[in-house]
């Protein structure tokens, strides 16, 4: 079974996605690898994001466990972490993988960036023996449909365009700037530079 638990820009503002990101990585693999049931996993971290892709067994619940270990690690309250992480399964998982890849959930529609970010993403989770087969394939299928659709539609052509932010008019970050500082070019915000301490990686 495919789980997806995540939490993105859509509900959380970055002073708090940067509190749920997972600042050792390797050693959060070896835990999501230790919970019953929890055959393989990808987690990937951006600046606007942290998400967890799961293949577990069909019969056992995980969710609970993983979102406890996640408050856990990086001691975030587990009733807000529960209030803002959405969840999905199954069919759910790939299609919101697909639609990733093709830059319709980032905060800059169609920008590029999320393709290395998840390739990457799947290179490490291999690297430290966490992914599993059924979740790499899924991976490098949703890569190549992604791939593909900004190559047959509007989407890869053009400048990107700013995703409505329901949290942009109230984040207390947010300045006039913030519209040019993502995804174009070499012009990007200080947290979407290579930061390898927190495991995070980016164009």
């Amino acid at each position: 079974m495919l789980v997806n638990i995540g939490v993105s820009y859509k509900k959380a503002p970055l002073a708090t996605l940067d509190a749920l990101t997972l600042r050792e990585l390797p050693a959060f693999y070896k835990i999501l690898k230790g919970v019953p049931g929890v055959r393989g996993a990808v987690v990937v971290q951006t600046c606007n994001r942290v998400d967890m892709f799961i293949d577990a067994d069909e019969d056992i619940e995980v969710s609970e466990k993983v979102l406890w270990n996640w408050a856990l690690e990086t001691k975030f309250k587990l009733h807000e972490l529960m209030k803002l992480a959405e969840q999905r399964t199954g069919e759910q998982v790939i299609e919101y993988l697909v639609s990733l890849a093709s830059g319709l959930e980032s905060m800059l529609v169609g920008e590029s960036q999320i393709l290395v970010q998840l390739k990457s993403s799947l290179i490490e989770a291999r690297g430290l023996a966490a992914s599993s087969p059924a979740l790499s394939k899924i991976f490098e299928m949703s890569l190549a449909a992604g791939t593909s659709i900004r190559d047959k539609s509007v989407i890869g052509k053009g400048r990107p365009r700013r995703h409505q932010d329901p949290l942009a008019r109230n984040r207390p970050d947010r300045h006039d700037s913030d519209e040019n500082i993502q995804g174009q070019g070499n012009q990007r915000c200080d947290c979407c530079k290579q930061d390898t301490s927190k495991n995070r990686v980016f164009l």
